[in-house]
């Protein structure tokens, strides 16, 4: 058997780090990235709460990229003669 970091998880872990997530990103408005750090410095390396907090850094930073390119003005169309 491999070792597997996630053996002693809950299923659906990682739908609640996804709802999680985006907790963070609504209520952390002034620096969720920096709010997630803290949180994973907080815990045990190699523990599982220590990896589901890396991973929700990972989909905050994705919930980040993908508001600022659904915020960022459309560019205008070329003209064509």
């Amino acid at each position: 058997m491999a070792f597997d970091y996630f053996s002693g998880a809950q299923p659906g872990w990682r739908t609640e780090a996804k709802i999680r997530a985006r907790r963070v990103v609504g209520e952390q408005i002034d620096d969720p990235i920096g709010y997630v750090d803290n949180r994973v410095d907080r815990v045990r390396l190699g523990s599982f709460e220590r990896r589901r907090w890396s991973f929700i850094r990972k989909l905050v930073i994705r919930f980040l990229a993908e508001e600022e390119l659904r915020l960022r003005p459309a560019k205008p169309k070329r003209r064509t003669k």
